[in-house]
């Protein structure tokens, strides 16, 4: 073979190399790289550049134009900056920037001016570096270049074959113009992705749908593109806010029209595969419509603006499950307050318009934005505008959160049928083994609109029959907004159940009742503030031999015996509490009560000041408390129904109080204490049923009686199975 021939060789196999780069360059590259991408949640440029701002090595402004030259893809941006990571959009770069613009120096907000042009304009950041007037990052792949024939090579273009059917949206794409063998040849890039997007669009009626929905439409973008179509760009995988071909950039964007501006355009990454093509175009577009209402586009309220374009994709295609990639990033930090934002959280909150839209209608979507006519905060307008505000439904939604039999809401409410097995009860949720006696059940500093869930086991300790949830006011008392929930799980795979604890002082449960003798409960300490913390405070769990207690307490109005001024009255309040001695029910007990019992009890007397002719006593307080004892095992209790009762260790506390007489300007001051005294009495038990009983004493029996004044009925203490 000569030279000659070899030459020719080497220069076809060089020609053939040529054609394959520029096939495999300028195709889009296979879908399977961009499924996991769109649900990244872990560190990029951004939060490089926010680490700087917060160490003070460069100001706020300087940070602002390194975020943009980083959406961008900028090659002047410092090299400690780049990652090749990229959040799913543009990480609330275009929000910043717009919260921010009024306050910028006139030099830096020309400096970002051109990022916020329109891929079809010239002078736009875009325009000029798919152009190759701005030096491509190294970390991405260059389109080929052309001819020097064509100074600008590259420039978007539509047709009418690529306006949708309602006339409402246009779609882009790129066209190359080149020199080849002296003729020019004008290529379309990305045409097919382009009348994909239309076809899609002409068959879910998104934005009819979206105009159905919300009853507006997107601002206007006046004569921007030709008309005042909405306007969407396929934008290579390797240039601008698209950028890498390795699958890690930003899926698509919505941007606006301008830092300030009300109108925007769209840009979609051309290698999409089917599924992700359709929802991340219909969630660019709820974000067009979005910018039509007066929630103001801030991170801030980043939760509402990326939770409800989220949502669309739902709204959309509810089949496609596209959105359900974001529920780990949400639902099983239920310490994370609602309102956060950072790895996809914003993305994930799409669960509560998600939650909103089935435990009530879609339009209370549409309410919300409305609300922010008055508040441009949708988390006050959310708070005014759904029936009870926060107070009624954080406590329903963190339960949805919990997302396990019998709480399977999401799932029944998923057209997919696909949702997620993710729950706010993670595998490093709280635990509380509860033993026999008292156990401290600790809860956290709970932040604004945030959970906590723990799970409670208890022993199979030899007899205890009873456990009871105590102080539950320690929690639910320190906020309107405060809630329990409560999932139970019965022993010998009972059917499980759930509760509402929130106005419970406590729950008591008796394991010889099969519904109460549980195997595990699940709490759910909600706070449904939006602005408030509530302090780490603790609950008890107490145990018991034994289901039979007395439990009651009562306000009455008594007449005192040295009443004097007409209608004059005071009150006792008692409170008692009493269980059953240990070992003290005989195995041969016709009923299982009926042994020793010791009841603790409180009370609390006011009588008010009054006036006896020229003499004034000052109000007057009696706090005291005794143990009352008694014992059923005795015979008379099954003849007659009679057993002796008496009071025991018992305390009598009063602030004092003082008798003037005003004529001669004298006083008598009552000391503050006196002693108790122990009153052994008969007492009677009646209704006796193997569910409990009534026990009835004489009146001076209850410690202090005294004959001073008079109650309008007796106290009889009730013996309960509860």
């Amino acid at each position: 073979m000569n030279k000659r021939v070899v030459f020719v060789v080497v220069i076809l196999i060089l020609i053939i190399i040529g054609v394959i780069a520029v096939f495999y360059f300028c195709q889009p590259k296979t879908p399977q790289n961009t499924i996991d991408q769109r649900y990244y949640n872990g560190p990029t440029g951004l939060n490089l550049i926010d680490q700087a701002l917060a160490e003070k090595k460069i100001d706020f402004e300087t940070a602002l134009i390194y975020k943009v030259k980083f959406v961008f893809r900028d090659p002047s941006l410092p090299k400690e900056y780049f990652t090749k990571e990229f959040p799913f959009e543009e990480g609330g770069v275009f929000a910043e920037v717009n919260e921010n613009w009024d306050k910028l120096s006139s030099t830096t907000k020309e400096v970002l001016a051109p990022y916020f042009k329109r891929p079809d304009d010239p002078e736009g950041y875009i325009s000029k570096a798919l152009n190759g007037e701005i030096e491509a990052p190294k970390v991405g792949l260059k389109l080929i270049k052309t001819a020097e024939a064509f100074d600008r090579p590259f420039s978007y273009k539509s047709d009418d074959s690529l306006n949708t059917s309602d006339g409402k949206i246009k779609v882009w794409y790129l066209e190359k113009k080149e020199i080849i063998g002296g003729r020019e040849k004008i290529t379309k890039m990305y045409y097919g992705t382009a009348q994909k997007i239309v076809a899609n669009l002409n068959a879910d009626g998104a934005y009819a749908q979206f105009v159905g929905l919300l009853g507006k439409i997107p601002p206007s973008d006046g004569i921007l593109g030709g008309d005042g179509k909405l306007d969407i760009y396929v934008g290579p995988v390797n240039y601008s806010l698209l950028l890498n071909t390795d699958g890690s950039s930003s899926q698509g964007v919505n941007a606006p029209d301008g830092p300030i501006n009300g109108s925007s355009f769209i840009i979609i990454r051309e290698n999409l595969n089917d599924r992700y093509l359709k929802t991340t175009t219909v969630h660019e577009i709820f974000h067009a419509f979005q910018r039509a209402f007066n929630c103001r586009l801030t991170p801030a309220n980043w939760w509402w603006i990326e939770g409800t374009a989220t949502w669309s994709e739902d709204f959309i295609y509810p089949k496609e499950d596209t959105e359900q990639g974001y529920v780990e990033s949400f639902i099983p930090r239920p310490a994370t307050s609602l309102f956060q934002n950072g790895k996809n959280f914003e993305y994930g909150a799409y669960v509560f318009p998600f939650y909103l839209s089935n435990a009530y209608d879609r339009v209370i979507i549409t309410k919300i934005f409305e609300g922010c006519k008055t508040s441009s905060n949708p988390l006050d307008s959310a708070d005014k505008t759904i029936d009870g505000g926060f107070k009624k439904n954080w406590k329903e939604f963190t339960l949805w959160n919990y997302n396990k039999k019998p709480v399977e809401n999401y799932k029944n409410a998923d057209q997919s049928k696909k949702f997620t097995s993710d729950t706010s009860q993670t595998d490093n949720a709280d635990m509380i083994f509860l033993a026999p006696g008292e156990t401290n059940f600790p809860i956290k500093e709970l932040k604004p609109l945030t959970a906590q869930v723990i799970e409670t086991f208890f022993s199979e300790a030899q007899g205890v029959r009873k456990a009871t949830f105590a102080d539950l006011k320690n929690f639910t008392g320190k906020s309107k907004n405060a809630a329990i929930k409560a999932v139970i799980y019965p022993k010998n795979n009972g059917q499980p159940y759930i509760e509402d604890w929130t106005d419970l002082e406590k729950r008591s449960f008796c394991f010889d009742k099969p519904n109460d003798n549980f195997d595990k409960i699940i709490l759910i300490f909600s706070n449904g503030e939006l602005k408030n913390k509530i302090d780490a405070n603790n609950i008890k769990v107490k145990t018991k031999e034994s289901c039979f207690e007395v439990d009651q307490g009562e306000t009455m109005t008594v007449n005192p015996v040295f009443a004097v001024t007409p209608g004059y009255v005071g009150t006792l309040k008692y409170k008692a509490e009493g269980e059953l001695v240990k070992d003290s029910v005989p195995a041969n007990a016709k009923y299982s009560y009926l042994g020793k019992w010791r009841i603790k009890i409180d009370y609390l007397e006011h009588f008010p000041a009054q006036r006896i002719m020229s003499t004034v006593s000052s109000q007057m307080d009696f706090a005291y408390n005794h143990y009352l004892e008694f014992d059923l095992t005795t015979d008379s209790v099954l003849k007659d129904g009679t057993f002796e009762a008496s009071t025991k260790e018992g305390k009598f506390e009063t602030p004092g109080w003082t008798v003037t007489e005003e004529i001669r300007g004298g006083s008598v001051t009552v000391p503050k204490n006196t002693t108790m005294w122990d009153v052994p009495q008969k007492g009677v038990i009646s209704n006796m049923t193997e569910n409990g009983c009534k026990i009835s004493l004489p009146d001076f029996v209850l410690y202090n009686s005294g004959g001073y004044r008079n109650l309008p009925h007796p106290i009889i203490f009730e013996i309960k199975n509860n």
